[in-house]
């Protein structure tokens, strides 16, 4: 089918609900939209479904009338230029990347026939990239594999954690089954630290770190109201680190079937938090000393390749007054990022487009910007092993598909880009 006669062919027999061009009057096909009515209003949700391309689009709808802007994250709306003609209603909108507009066209009232405000770029200041930190929760380091034996039978070689359970299920009866785990640290600043291991019921375990016996204690919990905290603080070394639990095993599930049981148990991976950062030496994760300070881009290369939770950014910056005033990303890899202007709440970021307006908020010289970005658990929780990398979607075989298994480890990105401020004026 040839589209372009395709198209050529329903103008000719109907007319244009919605037609979205690009400056040189082409169609932008990445746009889609859908439209509602509700008595004399039209509703049009466009979106930009292109992730890699944005679009300065020209938007024509059909009818006349006056249009708005609806903004459903801060439920606001303003009156959007634009003109009428031939029986249409004529706009322009930036779409970013992933970006969406809703629009509410009023064919019962009329549109105010004037031009927007015309806003110049003044100047634009690139950011240090370099940034105070401080992390809103602990560091991690997941330990996903292990030695295991059964009984007092030998130790097994390293292995992912999920085959433990697996040759422990293999067992018609009851075992004592245990797991040893290892984690190096190298620190080299003598400080009080705390570390502890995280492992649901640790009360059915046996727990001993470097051969010393140590009790789940109730430190509280972590992440997750089922992770529960040992502390080991006084029991990690320098150096190399072996931690055993030991327990009764039980098979988790009927036989044939995925019916728990209550009292069943599930060998699974356990994770070292506290204050450290976590670096990459050849194959190994270690543990060593933290710093105040990070670089725009991945935190992941920075010492927080399993970190789940927020950091804060900060920086000093000098900065005079104008119209307008943006503070805006090259990328944020994050859930959510919210930026604090002098102490003051500017705004929260989502997605794209990755600017924010902090008019009201800075003044004529020094201004102190925060910057909080929100990370998931796929860096705790994984999978980190497929060989697929980030995959579009995950179940239970996702963390243990043998046929797609790499000993590599894979990491969502996490951090902020590079930022700059921008200043404008408004022509009026």
């Amino acid at each position: 089918c040839d589209k372009e006669q395709l198209r050529s062919t329903l103008d000719e027999l109907l007319p244009r609900d919605v037609d979205v061009k690009d400056n040189e009057g082409g169609q932008i096909e990445s746009i889609y939209y859908q439209h509602r009515t509700l008595g004399k209003a039209h509703i049009y949700f466009l979106a930009n479904t292109d992730q890699s391309r944005s679009h300065e689009a020209t938007i024509c709808l059909r009818g006349e009338g006056r249009v708005e802007e609806w903004d459903p994250v801060k439920g606001s709306m303003r009156e959007v230029a634009c003109r009428t003609e031939n029986g249409y209603t004529t706009l322009e909108n930036a779409f970013p990347q992933t970006g969406s507009l809703l629009l509410v066209l009023d064919t019962s009232k009329r549109a105010k026939q004037r031009r927007g405000h015309e806003e110049t770029v003044v100047s634009a200041i690139d950011l240090q990239d370099t940034w105070g930190i401080r992390r809103m929760n602990y560091n991690a380091l997941t330990l996903d594999y292990c030695q295991y034996k059964f009984g007092g039978g030998a130790w097994s070689e390293f292995v992912p954690v999920w085959k433990a359970q697996r040759e422990a299920e293999k067992l018609d009866k009851n075992v004592r089954a245990s797991l040893r785990y290892a984690f190096r640290t190298e620190f080299t600043k003598r400080k009080q630290r705390r570390i502890y291991v995280v492992m649901e019921a640790p009360e059915r375990y046996d727990i001993t770190i470097n051969g010393r016996k140590i009790g789940y204690e109730g430190a509280g919990w972590w992440v997750d109201i089922s992770f529960k905290k040992v502390d080991i603080s006084k029991f990690v070394v320098n150096g190399e680190n072996a931690l055993e639990v030991t327990c009764l095993f039980r098979r988790p599930t009927i036989p044939g079937t995925m019916v728990f049981l209550k009292d069943g148990v599930e060998l699974e991976s356990v994770y070292i938090i506290g204050d450290f950062a976590v670096k990459k030496a050849g194959e190994r994760f270690i543990l060593s000393d933290g710093t105040n300070t990070a670089h725009t881009g991945d935190l992941v290369q920075q010492g927080y390749p399993f970190y789940a939770g927020a950091v804060v950014y900060t920086q000093t910056i000098r900065a005079q007054r104008a119209d307008r005033i943006y503070l805006e990303f090259e990328s944020l890899d994050a859930i959510v990022t919210r930026v604090t202007i002098n102490g003051k709440r500017a705004g929260t970021i989502a997605w794209r487009p990755y600017k924010l307006d902090i008019s009201r908020l800075v003044k004529g010289g020094e201004n102190t910007i925060e910057v909080e970005a929100v990370s998931s658990c796929r860096n705790l929780l994984g999978p980190h092993h497929h060989r697929r990398g980030e995959l579009l979607f995950v179940g239970p075989g996702s963390f243990s598909d043998e046929s797609n298994w790499t000993e590599q480890y894979s990491f969502a990105k996490f951090g902020i880009g590079k930022a700059r401020l921008i200043r404008t004026r408004i022509e009026r």
